[in-house]
């Protein structure tokens, strides 16, 4: 590996290398982590769906917009779900510095001296607060730009304009070998990510 405080035979267990995880695993394990994510939201979507009305609807006397009543079945179950979800993908994480599509291609982060960066690492780190810096450094942006041009529909379309930007760089930088495709993430988290081994 190139550019790192550690030698590979340190990152898992002596005398075992490690390479870094390719572009494609890590394009892989996003696509994967956002499709749980969004198949763990579909009970929720039901519970609105098949509830009373059934979708929004207007109300007969009045032009205001009415949320259906959500079957409370599905609702709790929507909630369990989520819940249940949420736990395992920050369990393994923290404990494995992988999440569930990371684990499913066999790839893994590690801080850049081959230790684990556990939950403050991998979920406080490089989700929670990475997440949190973007979108209030777009934020911010979009809301400087909608006071200076006057455009009151500038902000929405600033803001999910410089998230887009965001994720290009970060692909952009997997692809970088020489700083070991780290991307903001990484270099927020201080880690980098790898292949594991075969068994």
């Amino acid at each position: 590996m190139n550019d790192l405080n550690f030698t590979p035979s340190e990152m898992v267990e002596p005398q075992i290398e490690v390479d870094l995880a390719s572009p494609m695993k890590r394009i892989g394990a996003f696509l994967l982590n956002s499709l749980l994510s969004v198949a763990a939201y579909i009970p929720l979507i039901v519970s609105v769906l098949s509830g009373e009305g059934g979708y929004l609807q207007r109300a007969n006397a009045t032009e205001e917009l009415m949320l259906p009543e959500p079957d409370m079945t599905w609702l709790m179950t929507g909630i369990v779900v989520l819940v249940v979800y949420g736990a395992v993908q920050i369990y393994f994480m923290s404990r494995d510095g992988q999440s569930l599509g990371k684990k499913i291609l066999g790839i893994r982060v590690l801080k850049t001296d081959g230790t684990n960066p556990g939950f403050f690492g991998t979920v406080l780190m490089r989700e929670a607060a990475y997440y949190f810096l973007l979108g209030l450094a777009a934020g911010v942006i979009a809301y400087a730009v909608q006071s200076v041009t006057g455009n009151p529909k500038m902000f929405d379309l600033l803001s999910n304009l410089l998230q887009i930007v965001a994720y290009a760089v970060c692909l952009v930088m997997l692809f970088n070998v020489k700083s070991d495709r780290r991307t903001l993430q990484d270099y927020l988290a201080n880690t980098v990510v790898v292949q594991l081994p075969k068994a």
